[in-house]
C-alpha cells in the first residue's frame, strides 16, 4: 500500500522512468537451461531473469516461477527456459512518467516493469521497490497505523517438514515466504523459528539441498 497527496502526484509526474530504473540487468537466452537461470538469480540475489534474444525481451523467469516449477517437477535440470518463462511480459517506455509505472503494476498486479526504448530494446527494469527507495518521503503522506494495513494471515509450517513440503506450500498459495514455527503456542513469540522466503528457495536449490531436509535447518 502507498499513500500519496496530489501534490506528491503531481511531483512524481515529473520523475521519468529511466531516472529511477536499474539499468544493469541480468539476462539469459531462451535456450539455456533452467539450472542456469537459478545460479544466476542466486550468485545475483536478484528475483527475477530477463529472457532476451538480440537485447529485445521475450519474456521473464521469477523467484515464483522457480518455487511453482520445483513443486511439479522432480527433475528441474532438464527443463529448458522457453518452456517455463512467462510470455509477453509487462514494459514500460523509458520515457514514461513514474505515476504511469505505478499505474501500470497496479492494473497488472506485478511488482515490476520491463523498461524499453522506442525500438523495443532492452533498457532496465523498475520495481515498485526502486520507486520507494528513490522518492523523497515527503511524496508519501501516510494517515494511518502499521496495524491496520499488515497482514496477518501469513502462511506457516512446523519445524519438522521438509523443504518440499514448503515448496509446495508456496507454490499452491501463491505466497512469497513462511513463518517456521515450533510446537510452541503459535501466539508466543517463542514459537517462532524463523522464516523461508521464495529467494531462501532459489539458493537452496541452487546448492542442491536436499528435499527433505527439516526446514528448521535451512530458515533464516
Amino acid at each position: 500500500y502507498f499513500y500519496c497527496s496530489k501534490r506528491g502526484l503531481k511531483k512524481m509526474a515529473t520523475n521519468i522512468v529511466y531516472e529511477v530504473m536499474t539499468s544493469d540487468v541480468v539476462t539469459i537466452s531462451k535456450d539455456m537451461g533452467l539450472n542456469v537461470a537459478i545460479e544466476k538469480l542466486a550468485r545475483n540475489n536478484i528475483s527475477s531473469l530477463i529472457v532476451t534474444e538480440n537485447n529485445i525481451p521475450l519474456g521473464i523467469i521469477t523467484e515464483r516461477d522457480i518455487t511453482r516449477i520445483a513443486s511439479d517437477t522432480k527433475d528441474i535440470d532438464k527443463i529448458n527456459i522457453s518452456v517455463v518463462m512467462s510470455l509477453n511480459p509487462v514494459t514500460i517506455y523509458r520515457n514514461a512518467d513514474i505515476v504511469t509505472a505505478l499505474e501500470k503494476m497496479e492494473r497488472h498486479n506485478i511488482r515490476r516493469l520491463i523498461v524499453i526504448d522506442k525500438h523495443g530494446r532492452l533498457n532496465g527494469i523498475i520495481t515498485f521497490s526502486d520507486i520507494i527507495k528513490k522518492l523523497e518521503e515527503n511524496f508519501f503522506k501516510v494517515h494511518t497505523t502499521i496495524d491496520t494495513v499488515m497482514t496477518e494471515n501469513i502462511l506457516k509450517i512446523h519445524h519438522d517438514a521438509s523443504l518440499k513440503k514448503a515448496i509446495d506450500i508456496m507454490a499452491q498459495e501463491k505466497k512469497s515466504c513462511l513463518l517456521v514455527m515450533s510446537d510452541e503456542d503459535s501466539h508466543d513469540s517463542k514459537a517462532l523459528i524463523g522464516i523461508i522466503t521464495e529467494r531462501d528457495i532459489v539458493k537452496l536449490l541452487y546448492k542442491e539441498v536436499p528435499l527433505f531436509t527439516p526446514v528448521r535447518d535451512i530458515c533464516t
